[in-house]
């Protein structure tokens, strides 16, 4: 429920005990107003700043990204905006400014942050392009990476896509560009490129050791989220070759739709156990697998298929 606490945040007095002990502050959905004071950066032993919501605005001091012991720092949905400063905390590990007016560059320096495992800059005015990723210490911990619905550019990295732990990257309706990678993580169980520039074929490799899920495909990531392919709306031609799919891939949602594939529909994508919603219209199908004729559904769990507005000829959407 909406707190019933009203009025501004006060400054933080310099010694105040505080400032040496305070951990945790939330201060979402409260009906607290104002901007925050730079004097928040008094609490050096802070660790968990939360604002969801609220009526707050103006600029995030830029020290709060610097405090020595901050591990999570969340600015969802709000009004509060300020610039993305180059130095950032080692100590983070999750940074969500989703949604946000947080603006800015990207710095370089956030691919090398030693505990990071949550970076979320959907919806937010940051700009500047992904890091490149030279070192294998890149985005070590990362679990979770989005930045769909933003100002972020430049080609999609296969060495950002290779980072041993990420599970989730979400880039949908950004400026990215650059091919299809033809290979990820081995822990990724969630990748959406969906609307965007990138171009490509889909490569054999791709789901070597992809998309795996944990056994039952029940979880993903930081989020939970379901085991999802979305590569719709992009440049992607070419066929979609039936070696790239066995009965061990455990994707819930794949999403293939205006796009220039062409060819047969692989009869392997009915291997798929878990698959809930496969979307294929608008391509340039031309035939589906035989087996998969007069069936209710080509996989056990399979819930919605969309291929019209393609040219298979008479077949119901």
């Amino acid at each position: 429920s909406r707190s019933s606490i009203i009025g501004t945040v006060p400054q933080v007095p310099s010694g105040a005990r505080a400032a040496a002990s305070l951990v945790h502050l939330d201060l979402s959905d409260l009906r607290i107003s104002g901007t925050l004071p730079s004097s928040l950066c008094r609490l050096r032993a802070l660790q968990v700043l939360k604002i969801n919501g609220g009526a707050f605005f103006g600029d995030l001091p830029p020290c709060i990204y610097q405090l020595p012991s901050i591990r999570i720092l969340i600015t969802f949905f709000t009004n509060v905006g300020g610039t993305l400063p180059v130095e950032l905390s080692d100590s983070l590990e999750l940074l969500l400014l989703a949604e946000s007016m947080i603006s800015g560059t990207l710095p370089p320096a956030i691919a090398s942050l030693p505990t990071l495992y949550a970076l979320d800059l959907s919806g937010s005015r940051v700009s500047g392009t992904l890091p490149g990723c030279a070192s294998a210490l890149c985005f070590s911990k990362l679990d979770s990476l989005d930045i769909s619905i933003g100002g972020l550019s430049g080609t999609v990295s296969t060495e950002l896509l290779m980072a041993p732990n990420l599970k989730v990257f979400s880039s949908a309706h950004s400026r990215l560009s650059g091919t299809v990678p033809s290979a990820v993580s081995a822990s990724l169980c969630y990748l959406s490129l969906a609307s965007t520039r990138v171009s490509g074929t889909l490569s054999e490799t791709l789901f070597k050791s992809a998309f795996r899920g944990d056994g039952d495909g029940s979880s993903c990531g930081v989020g939970l989220v379901e085991s999802t392919l979305n590569l719709e709306d992009t440049k992607l031609s070419g066929e979609l070759p039936g070696r790239l799919i066995d009965g061990n891939v455990s994707l819930h949602r794949i999403y293939l739709s205006s796009l220039r594939l062409s060819g047969f529909v692989p009869a392997q994508l009915g291997y798929l156990r878990q698959l809930r919603t496969l979307s294929l219209h608008s391509c340039l199908f031309t035939a589906l697998p035989a087996q998969w004729q007069g069936q209710p559904a080509p996989a056990p769990r399979l819930e919605t298929i969309d291929i019209h507005n393609n040219m298979i000829g008479d077949i119901e959407s």
